[in-house]
């Protein structure tokens, strides 16, 4: 910069702080900011001093706060900096700094221009950090490698003297001032240790090194098998139910899994699960999991999937190995025989005694499986007795009460309960009234007056007949 254009420019910066700094208050009048301009240079560590680069941050402190008011901040092309800066009283003691290096300290004077000429002895080295692959790390093979280290120094790191090396070969990094990234991705063909190297020096000069090391293997994705449910054996839950997922898997680097309850149209479960996964070869494991109080009915498949630390994975699925089902079953009204008819709700149906009553019922489920039929009876009205009904066709279960050594007048009381594989439970009749039936005896007394009759009837007739025939 020419000397026309500094004084221009001081001009400038003494202008703006007049009028930025006077304020309408009548009782006190702040104080110019006081104008310093100069040149920046590094003090090298081979005892050399350059000129700064350009885009060196300058500013002023009054003991940590930055006073700078205006003007140009960093270092141009040529090391030139100028600033304006306002210290809280005259006389005040404040610090010039370069980066992050205390340069020298001056005291305050407002309205004055100062020339001051920096120069900056940094004894620093600047600092590299191992961003990726981490120290020690184990990678896999099957996928390019990113090899990344931050830099960060005092001043600014030289670009030029950068230098990555991967077992000794250099590599051509890419290296962002703006944010001290450097970076490589290449490609490994081969097992083993790896060392990775970076060695950077700063503008004065100061230099560090950092190096480390990790190994590549040959990695494969994980080998997983739903053990539990399967499309073969689904569990049957109701909505808000908790179930169990077990599965088997293979897999010495896990990372996360993730089990999932699915339809065409919906997902009703979706949990992650990062802490749980054991290493190991042929490991089996159980997950409980909550089915949403909302979920709707229906089917649903089952994934599960799993992921390891080198971005491979591998998911299991069972289609409809889950089925939600928050309906009781149907039970439709029993036929009863003898007498061989359907029996209603506190309706007496009657029997001759000496009979065993077999009882039949049409018991169906639309979303899951008829689990259980219980038929329960009484012939005291207190003790209630239950048999299993067994299944005789698709829909249809039956059941034999004894009833056959009851004495004559006897009532036996009966309903019915189902349960489907999702523990739902349906009961009929629903209300305290049941299916019944009376014992009563094997001839009425019509029946012996008919018979009577016609047994005399008979008698008369043959004796006529013997009469008739000497």
């Amino acid at each position: 910069m020419n000397k026309a254009s500094k004084i221009t420019t001081l001009i400038l910066i003494t202008c703006l702080a007049v009028m930025g700094l006077i304020a309408p208050a009548k009782s006190a009048v702040p104080l110019l900011p006081m104008t310093v301009y100069g040149y920046v240079t590094i003090h090298r560590i081979d005892g050399r001093n350059i000129t700064a680069p350009e885009g060196l941050y300058v500013y002023a402190k009054e003991n940590t706060a930055i006073i700078n008011a205006m003007g140009t901040w960093t270092t141009d092309a040529n090391g030139y900096y100028s600033i304006g800066c306002s210290a809280t009283t005259e006389g005040k003691l404040i610090d010039f700094w370069v980066q992050n290096v205390n340069v020298t300290r001056v005291v305050f004077h407002s309205g004055t221009f100062l020339e001051l000429n920096l120069t900056v002895i940094d004894t620093t080295a600047p600092e590299i950090q191992p961003l990726s692959p981490k120290p020690g790390e184990t990678i896999s093979l099957s996928q390019p490698v990113w090899i990344n280290a931050t830099l960060t120094d005092n001043l600014a790191v030289n670009a030029s003297t950068i230098k990555m090396t991967l077992n000794e070969t250099q590599l051509s990094a890419i290296y962002d001032s703006a944010t001290g990234l450097l970076y490589n991705k290449t490609n490994l063909t081969d097992e083993g240790l790896y060392i990775a190297s970076v060695y950077a020096e700063d503008i004065a000069g100061n230099n560090a090194t950092k190096t480390w090391n990790f190994t590549a293997i040959s990695a494969a994705p994980p080998v997983i098998t739903i053990l539990n449910p399967t499309t073969a054996s689904p569990v049957y839950t109701q909505s808000g139910k908790t179930i169990e997922i077990t599965f088997n898997y293979t897999e010495l680097y896990p990372f996360n899994g993730t089990m999932k309850v699915y339809n065409t149209t919906s997902t009703v479960l979706e949990t992650s699960n990062t802490t749980a996964i054991t290493p190991g070869t042929n490991v089996t494991q159980t997950i409980e999991l909550e089915i949403p109080a909302t979920a709707p009915e229906g089917k649903y498949d089952l994934s599960v999937t799993m992921n390891n630390i080198y971005s491979l994975s591998a998911t299991a699925t069972q289609t409809n190995a889950v089925v939600i089902d928050n309906s009781p079953p149907t039970i439709g009204n029993p036929y009863q025989e003898p007498p061989g008819q359907t029996a209603q709700p506190s309706q007496t149906i009657e029997i001759q005694s000496g009979s065993n009553v077999t009882v039949r019922v049409t018991v169906t489920d639309e979303v899951s499986l008829v689990k259980q039929v219980i038929l329960s009876y009484n012939i005291t009205a207190t003790q209630w007795k239950n048999i299993e009904m067994q299944k005789t066709t698709d829909d249809e279960y039956s059941a034999t009460i004894p009833s056959s050594q009851l004495a004559v007048g006897t009532t036996i009381r009966y309903y019915i309960t189902a349960y489907d594989s999702a523990d739902n439970m349906a009961k009929s009749p629903t209300s305290e009234i049941y299916f019944q039936y009376r014992v009563i005896p094997e001839f009425s007394a019509p029946t012996l007056l008919t018979a009577l009759m016609l047994f005399t009837a008979t008698v008369l007739i043959l004796r006529r007949r013997k009469r008739s025939n000497p």
